[in-house]
């Protein structure tokens, strides 16, 4: 896009008359040279500046040789004289001085071309990554702000430096100031962090953030605790959870979360999760035949899915869950069942079909025992076993609650 004449050639001595004749001549094309560059560069848009510029430095991803380097600074001086507030034009000059190892001129350019634009994202990287590597925390993560709200493809690349730096402690306190103004990475930033090696450091800032005026968000408390669940951490996820919880909702947990079904919600993986299917439906109704609330299924077609399941971290030992049930007609036997499985490894602890009477409520027990080893987390699941007719009656369950038995 840009092509600018070199005008320093020297000619060699003349003698007589044909020297000033010449000299004359040299000095009148030279200027019209000039004003023809000056010319053509003034009929470049601002975003054809930009364009160049941005081309130019995508050049110095690879090794350039010092004549394309001098060709490129010398642009980007025509384009700070045509654009004296160009941000991308310092910026391919620090580009330029940094691939000469002239960093400290790189620094200073650097600095300039931000000053002139907060969206200059060479600029924020190349001050992220000197500002960390000095411990400067404050400044880097000033930066890694800028560039993450912008430049959503570097997030995966920066998010392990950020949890890096917490090897220095310095560094939590600067980086939980950024992150308690809820940035759009944010959330991004936990799910990722969450998922990868180092979960504890991630885990270290959402705890910080609940003290800072900006706490986790449902979101971020959920991607930390199916962070553990995933890795099979089923007691650091309870406890986890436990610690996210109001203290009102706390007092009310006895083994079970919501066992009277009146639609407490709560941080997934734990609390009731309710399933629609192509094997029937089923919703937790706050009016109807249950005290404040209850769970209502309908069986229909031959599919077998869950329709209600919930977490639990028992300790080893004995245990019996019980339930009232009843139906609104006659049920075929056997349509629904309750089981516990082991989270580890999927094996059935326990499991009891279903038998409801109609218009009346009936209780139904499910006793089992957690083995000492091999499985600290349970899934208890109602699930629909047996097709059953094509017009099943809806059944209802309530008052769901587990207490330790003398079970041996």
């Amino acid at each position: 896009m840009w092509s600018f004449a070199r005008t320093d050639r020297r000619l060699a001595p003349q003698r007589g008359e044909g020297k000033s004749l010449l000299l004359a001549l040299t000095i009148a094309v030279t200027t019209v040279a000039l004003g023809l560059m000056v010319l053509d560069q003034a009929r470049l848009s601002p975003a054809e500046i930009r364009h160049g510029l941005e081309r130019d430095l995508t050049r110095f991803a690879k090794p350039v040789s010092k004549a394309d380097q001098e060709a490129v600074e010398a642009r980007a001086r025509v384009a700070l004289r045509q654009f004296p507030l160009e941000s991308q034009a310092v910026s391919l000059l620090a580009v330029s001085r940094q691939s000469k190892g002239r960093l400290r001129d790189a620094d200073q350019l650097f600095s300039a071309a931000w000053a002139l634009s907060h969206r200059n994202s060479e600029a924020d990287l190349w001050l992220f990554q000197r500002a960390m590597s000095s411990g400067r925390f404050a400044d880097g993560f000033l930066h890694a702000d800028s560039l993450l709200r912008r430049e959503r493809g570097v997030r995966e690349l920066m998010y392990p430096t950020l949890l890096g730096a917490l090897n220095d402690p310095k560094a939590m306190e600067p980086l939980v100031d950024r992150l308690r103004n809820k940035p759009g990475w944010r959330s991004s930033f936990f799910a990722l962090g969450f998922a990868g090696p180092a979960p504890q450091r991630a885990a270290a800032i959402l705890w910080a953030l609940q003290d800072s005026g900006s706490p986790a968000s449902k979101d971020e408390v959920e991607a930390y605790l199916n962070s553990l669940v995933a890795r099979k951490l089923y007691e650091e996820a309870y406890v986890g959870w436990t610690l996210f919880l109001p203290g009102a909702e706390l007092a009310k947990i006895t083994g079970v979360h919501d066992g009277g079904f009146s639609g407490l919600e709560t941080f997934a993986p734990f609390g009731w999760r309710i399933e629609s299917g192509q094997g029937g439906g089923a919703t937790v109704e706050l009016e109807g035949p249950g005290d404040g609330g209850a769970l209502k299924v309908v069986r229909f077609g031959g599919t077998t899915q869950f329709f209600a399941r919930q977490l639990l971290v028992l300790a080893p030992g004995a245990y019996q869950i019980t339930v009232r049930t009843r139906a609104d007609g006659e049920a075929s036997p056997g349509v629904l069942e309750w089981a516990l499985f082991c989270a580890e490894d999927d094996s059935v602890l326990a499991r009891t079909p279903v038998r409801a009477r109609p218009g009346a409520w009936s209780g139904l027990a499910l006793s089992f025992r957690v083995p000492p080893q091999g499985c600290s987390g349970q899934v208890l699941k109602l699930l629909g076993a047996s097709p059953g007719s094509a017009a099943e009656p809806s059944i209802w369950f309530d008052d769901l609650a587990l207490t330790q038995s003398g079970l041996n």
